[in-house]
């Protein structure tokens, strides 16, 4: 009886072992494959904001400036001499 239940107790302990490994390994594939769609993102995000980057330069050029000045603000270039200058009063303001 005593041989019995030990080996009962075995198989059932080695049962729950094999139980427990399986779930780790479960777990450890889960977490692999979770960190590898993470690090994929992070690829993707790390171009995107390097493409954001090269826009963002791209646009603030001298000649993207001009031309969307001329082309969408329908703004003409001027001369230096067709400033005037404004001569501020300040005698009447005190």
């Amino acid at each position: 009886m005593k041989k019995i239940s030990f080996v009962i107790l075995f198989v059932a302990t080695q049962l729950l072992l094999l139980v427990l490994q399986l779930h780790k390994h479960a777990d450890r594939v889960r977490l692999v494959y979770a960190k590898q769609k993470k690090e994929s993102q992070r690829a993707q995000l790390v171009e995107r904001r390097e493409h954001a980057l090269q826009k963002m330069h791209e646009l603030t050029g001298r000649t993207e400036i001009k031309r969307y000045a001329q082309e969408q603000l329908k703004l003409e270039p001027i001369q230096l001499r067709q400033i005037k200058r404004v001569v501020r009063n300040d005698k009447n303001n005190a």
